[in-house]
């Protein structure tokens, strides 16, 4: 279904590529001639004190991490910023770029989404999830894992609870 990408890059916005070949700053959706729509979007694997934050959908039993679309001229770093205080209510700090994730949804596959991901950690606000969440918590790696209901996304976390341990390690 989707490719998850991973290695660390410039948490900045700096080697974030948009799925339709720029670097942000356009509309986060383009139509091709075949009907094929790329979207872009960028989240973040929040971090605090050995646990990370997941949130469960209101309409549904999906586990996820914060995430959501680029807006008109935003980068990568500064969405998924965004993205996590519109979800979350929490100002966090970006440490490292985790990789990407690609997949397709809607009929026939049309519908094309890329999400660049980031280590953040909480530095501000309090958690007061959206009202499309039914559940937000910090979880334990392992049971986070569990949660998740994407494969992707246990492969994103994969590979911040790798740059933990190894930053921890140091």
């Amino acid at each position: 279904m989707g490719d998850a990408t991973t290695g660390p890059r410039n948490p900045r916005g700096g080697g974030a590529t948009r799925s339709d070949g720029g670097r942000g700053g356009g509309a986060t959706n383009r139509r091709r001639r075949s009907g094929i729509v790329f979207h872009q979007s960028a989240g973040a694997v929040v971090v605090e004190g050995g646990r990370c934050l997941v949130l469960r959908r209101a309409d549904r039993d999906e586990w996820i991490f914060p995430k959501g679309h680029l807006e008109v001229g935003e980068d990568p770093a500064t969405a998924a910023r965004r993205e996590v205080a519109e979800e979350t209510g929490l100002q966090v700090d970006l440490l490292a770029e985790l990789g990407s994730t690609r997949y397709r949804f809607g009929p026939g596959g049309r519908q094309r989404k890329r999400v660049d991901w980031f280590l953040a950690q909480p530095v501000g606000g309090q958690l007061a999830p959206e009202a499309i969440f039914a559940e937000a918590a910090f979880l334990s790696w392992d049971e986070a894992a569990a949660r998740l209901s994407h494969e992707d996304d246990r492969k994103i976390l994969a590979e911040a609870r790798r740059m933990v341990s190894t930053t921890t390690d140091a």
